[in-house]
């Protein structure tokens, strides 16, 4: 009996359903690679026509040199060394635009954002309009705290020496032949929002951001 028994239960447990396995989903490993530093881009002849032309839609006769074609694509990194015919271009470029903005007072206006600039008290407010609209706009970020005080201590020596509106062309002049206006720094390893923007805006449009992006 009890051998029948056992062989009974042997037999049950034999023929058992086999026990559903649940599988559960793994969530992927990341693996963080650092993509190494993003190297120092200027802006090509067409960049810098088409930023120039978007924000005071003017056109001069100096123009940048044509940029060399790097495997069939131009702006690459490595054929943009400054040269003597790149630094002398872009400065008379910059003057040219720099004496027609300021020549036309309807132009002014727009460049300073503000409508009459005969007193010091004015001329203060009309350049830190500039600083955060149209310095902001050529940069594609706000300026930095020592840039301001640079240019602001240059405004007030070249005003004394001429006069506010020869100052606004030197300070013109200045603005876009800085590096902050040529050049597209990435510096951080991560893009902030100024950086992505202008990213993105130089690769859909081929011109520096507007104020809505």
């Amino acid at each position: 009996m009890a051998v029948v028994l056992a062989v009974s239960v042997l037999t049950a447990c034999r023929q058992r359903e086999p026990i559903q396995t649940l599988s559960v989903p793994v969530a992927p490993t990341l693996v963080t690679q650092d993509p190494g530093p993003a190297p120092l881009r200027r802006l090509t002849k067409h960049q810098y026509e088409n930023t120039l032309r978007d924000l005071f839609g003017l056109e001069v006769t100096e123009r940048l040199p044509d940029e060399p074609v790097v495997g069939g694509f131009e702006g690459a990194v490595e054929a943009q060394l400054p040269s003597e015919l790149f630094v002398s271009r872009a400065q008379r470029s910059a003057q040219q635009y720099a004496e027609a903005l300021v020549s036309d007072p309807a132009r002014l206006k727009q460049v300073l954002h503000c409508d009459e600039w005969t007193t010091p008290t004015s001329q203060a407010a009309c350049l830190e309009r500039f600083f955060e609209t149209t310095a902001q706009r050529l940069f594609r970020r706000p300026l930095t705290k020592e840039e301001r005080s640079k240019l602001t201590a240059d405004v007030a020596q070249w005003t004394a020496d001429i006069d506010f509106v020869a100052a606004v062309q030197l300070l013109l002049e200045q603005v876009l032949q800085a590096p902050a206006f040529l050049y597209r720094p990435e510096p951080g390893p991560a893009l902030d929002g100024y950086q992505l923007a202008t990213r993105l805006s130089f690769f859909l449009w081929d011109s520096a951001p507007d104020e809505a992006v």
